[in-house]
């Protein structure tokens, strides 16, 4: 009994000393305590989930409102997210915070210069916000979960393309901006009687050759005319784009495609230094207002010798881009081949990219209209026949731009003839589907080389609102 109550004792001291160090069951303060702390995580988790996928800091305000939206506040995430759904949540949050940094910049583009991409800008974050909110609804059983991840996983690839893209359309604007603000720089020095360099201009045109090397869409540059200097270099940048697209087509001119562009950005650096007031006039010029237009050629010309004193052709080129084959131009009178070949050539392009963009007296013409009427300039005998002809390589409707199709459908411009060899082929270029006859997007991409379809043709291209309402209802990849 002895030996048997000791061992007893020793089982119970042993069995006290276990429940000290790990109790079976919990004291009363203690599961209050574990209560308190499953309380706190649970807290902790629905706190993640607003600070994931809650971005409040968007500038947008009515965005900012849709994201504290009094539905949104109710919902309740699930009380586990599998390791999938964190991972694209936190995929969502980096969208959107990519989305906000691009906001700034997005800012600082004219409502002109791409309407579209505003819309799309706040397009691509509601399709975050919805895909993010989506898992609110989430089941808590992770099968569940991962099935619907699939779905989520779609959603924010395609938003991610979204932002891919307009980070790249961002970059085109904000380079093309830098061009425009150096060459409005340029001039403005070079009008107030500063000695520069020939090569900042050169690179530029290198520039410009070199992100032309593709079909790539032909954009216009607009400025008001209250700032000369910025409204002549846009003017400039604008016939630069059009002689890069048609000067390889030139025999004599072809190997010089730099040297042409350059002119091209030079040859209206004179009207840098025209009133802004006359520039803007919407009356009939007088005797004394034409004058006084007319002396920028002689300006121009004037500051390429400063500026390029050996490079006698360039001089030569801006002085005679405004004389005409019939002899009524200016400032000289010249006529047919007495006009040098690289000043017919900038008066064609010249021509052109003043057509494509308003101006105080008048508006702006479609590029169809802009072609026919710089066509029946050489028709008339002011302009070079053979050298209006390459403007047929552009095309009646250059690539990126929207046209009505003779069934109904709408199509953009994907590629033109390069050597049209009359109106005709210049009529028919490669078009891309963008929208069914009933307006509705189409579910596959589909080309169409309209040179291939009898009976199909182009009837009009779309007005600039009527691109964007288009564009609204597009698939992203069209």
């Amino acid at each position: 009994m002895d030996a048997q109550g000791g061992l007893a004792e020793r089982v119970a001291a042993l069995r006290k000393r276990l429940e000290e160090l790990a109790p079976l069951t919990p004291q009363p303060d203690e599961a209050a305590r574990l209560l308190h702390l499953q309380q706190q995580l649970q807290q902790l988790r629905q706190n993640n989930f607003l600070l994931e996928t809650r971005q409040t800091a968007l500038a947008d305000p009515d965005l900012s409102a849709l994201t504290e939206s009094p539905t949104a506040a109710r919902s309740e995430p699930p009380t586990r997210l599998a390791c999938k759904t964190r991972e694209l949540l936190l995929k969502g949050k980096q969208i959107l915070d990519a989305l906000k940094s691009l906001n700034s910049d997005l800012a600082t583009i004219p409502v002109d210069d791409d309407a579209n991409l505003a819309c799309d800008y706040q397009e691509t974050v509601q399709l975050v916000e919805i895909a993010l909110r989506s898992v609110q609804t989430f089941p808590a059983a992770t099968p569940e979960q991962l099935r619907l991840c699939s779905g989520l996983e779609l959603c924010l690839d395609l938003a991610y393309q979204r932002l891919e893209a307009l980070r790249v359309s961002l970059h085109e604007h904000r380079s093309s901006h830098e061009k425009l603000n150096a060459l409005e720089h340029y001039f403005a020095e070079l009008i107030h009687g500063r000695h520069l360099l020939l090569k900042p201009f050169a690179d530029l045109a290198e520039q410009i050759v070199l992100e032309t090397q593709g079909e790539q869409p032909l954009r216009w540059f607009t400025a008001p005319v209250e700032e000369p200097a910025r409204w002549s270099a846009a003017h400039a940048l604008n016939t630069a784009r059009v002689m890069v697209r048609i000067v390889r087509l030139d025999p004599q001119w072809r190997n010089e495609v730099v040297s042409a562009v350059l002119a091209a950005l030079l040859h209206d650096v004179g009207m840098a230094a025209m009133p802004a007031e006359l520039i803007g006039s919407t009356r009939p010029f007088s005797d004394e207002d034409r004058r006084q237009i007319e002396a920028h050629v002689g300006i121009g010309a004037e500051i390429c010798r400063r500026l390029a004193p050996q490079e006698t052709w360039l001089a030569e080129a801006v002085l005679a881009h405004h004389e005409r084959l019939d002899g009524t131009g200016y400032p000289a009178g010249l006529r047919g081949h007495h006009i040098p070949r690289l000043a017919r050539l900038l008066a064609v392009c010249d021509v052109y990219a003043a057509l494509v963009r308003s101006r105080p007296q008048r508006p702006a013409l479609p590029p169809r209209a802009a072609l026919a009427e710089t066509l029946v300039e050489a028709e008339k005998g002011r302009l070079d026949s053979e050298l209006a002809s390459h403007l047929l390589g552009i095309s009646f409707y250059p690539v990126g731009s929207l046209v009505e199709l003779s069934d109904g459908r709408i199509a953009s411009i994907v590629a033109v003839p390069c050597h049209a060899p009359d109106l005709a082929a210049a009529m028919r270029p490669v078009v891309r589907i963008l929208l069914n006859a009933l307006g509705q997007p189409v579910p596959l991409p589909s080309y169409v080389n309209l040179a291939r379809c009898d009976g199909l043709h182009i009837v009009r291209g779309l007005t600039e609102d009527e691109a964007r309402r288009a564009l609204r209802v597009r698939t992203w990849n069209a």
